[in-house]
């Protein structure tokens, strides 16, 4: 065909931009005029920017979320283990409440990632970021109230309290309170991520809306389905906490000690406690059977040594024995473990020495007596 013989009237723009960018204009003026003239009859359409248009979210696995955490904790402990190594003395002087040390640090680096980025460091080695449902990052607002939501139930797990002063049906409902959130918390975030599918939104995530999913959305409409919690999943996890409730009663009922009793705990632990070299001590009763009918009652007291009292710490069990013994109601058939524990825990890491002796009240009896008569002679029996 000659110039400007070509109709370019079937044409789409995008085949006319095409044709256009493609065509010699010096050899064939005319069709690069009949070109135009079509551009200008066809309607033009806009496309929203890549910034304008709404992302899918599309939430995490599993096995990348469980990969996720467990990187994370590795990254923690590292860093706890290396503070222990430097400050070995000052954590273990902290008692229990060097698990606040490692709360505040988890909290900087979860916050401040989540914050900043999105991405803790395992996230980011597995694809993965926190945002709010509507795709878009959090605030410090909903970092902190999310670590908060997970961190704190995780922080008072294993933490014991002297209650001095304070009645003991106080302490018998804050440790029920304790237990609820503690194992509820555990479980209610199992369930969530094994079957709140697909978001997987875990109990922290649904308090301070945010969800995890993984990088690289599609541009597309976005899916508020997809984030969801559903309302049969919320019922499941608040009738877990019921259920938890209720069992905690039941077996504080059935197998644990009463109020008279856990006076007589508390007692014997505040009398351990004033042993010196002793740095805190917990005093329970647990329950074991024998055939099909009777009970044992077994006075377990847990000692953590102050530093440099390991040397003591024979003199110290066995003075704790003796207080169990004379305090206790129920020692004359029954027995008494010790636990000596020297060490640190802050939470993100922890470091133990520890030492367990168990005998029935007559055996201890023997034990002490023989302590005694070694201790007058100047010889350790």
């Amino acid at each position: 065909m000659q110039d400007g013989e070509n109709d370019y009237s079937a044409y789409t723009r995008e085949h006319l931009l095409e044709a256009r960018s493609r065509i010699d204009q010096a050899q064939y003026p005319l069709n690069l005029a009949k070109i135009d003239e079509a551009l200008a009859r066809v309607p033009r359409v806009d496309v929203a920017p890549p910034a304008a248009v709404a992302l899918v979210l599309w939430p995490c696995g599993f096995w990348r979320r469980v990969g996720a955490s467990c990187l994370d904790t590795l990254i923690l402990g590292t860093l706890g283990w290396c503070l222990g190594l430097a400050w070995h003395e000052r954590f273990a002087a902290l008692g229990q409440s060097g698990r606040w040390i490692g709360f505040v640090i988890a909290g900087a680096y979860f916050i401040v990632l989540h914050t900043r980025t999105g991405q803790s460091l395992g996230k980011l080695a597995l694809g993965l970021k926190v945002v709010r449902l509507d795709g878009t990052a959090i605030d410090v607002k909903q970092a902190g109230l999310r670590y908060l939501a997970f961190g704190l139930p995780w922080i008072l797990n294993g933490m014991y309290f002297s209650g001095e002063g304070v009645p003991v049906f106080v302490l018998a409902v804050a440790g029920i309170v304790l237990g609820v959130l503690v194992f509820s918390g555990a479980f209610g975030n199992l369930y969530l991520l094994m079957f709140n599918v697909p978001s997987r939104r875990l109990v922290h995530d649904w308090i301070a809306g945010t969800v995890v999913v993984r990088t690289g959305a599609l541009p597309c409409v976005p899916e508020a389905s997809r984030v969801g919690v559903k309302r049969v999943h919320l019922a499941i996890v608040v009738g877990l906490v019921a259920a938890i409730f209720g069992a905690l009663i039941w077996v504080g009922m059935t197998f644990g000690t009463g109020f008279r009793d856990l006076e007589g705990l508390m007692s014997i632990q505040r009398q351990v406690n004033a042993i010196p070299g002793v740095q805190s001590a917990q005093v329970t009763e647990s329950w074991s059977r024998r055939g099909s009918q009777s009970q044992q009652r077994t006075l377990n007291v847990a000692i953590r040594l102050k530093p440099g009292a390991h040397e003591h710490r024979r003199a110290i069990a066995l003075a704790a024995v003796a207080k169990g013994l004379e305090g206790w109601t129920h020692v004359e058939s029954e027995g008494i473990a010790v636990q000596v524990v020297e060490g640190y825990d802050i939470g993100i890491t922890s470091r133990w020495w520890k030492e367990s002796e168990g005998h029935t009240a007559g055996q201890w009896g023997e034990i002490l007596k023989k302590a005694r008569i070694g201790e007058k002679m100047g010889v350790a029996l």
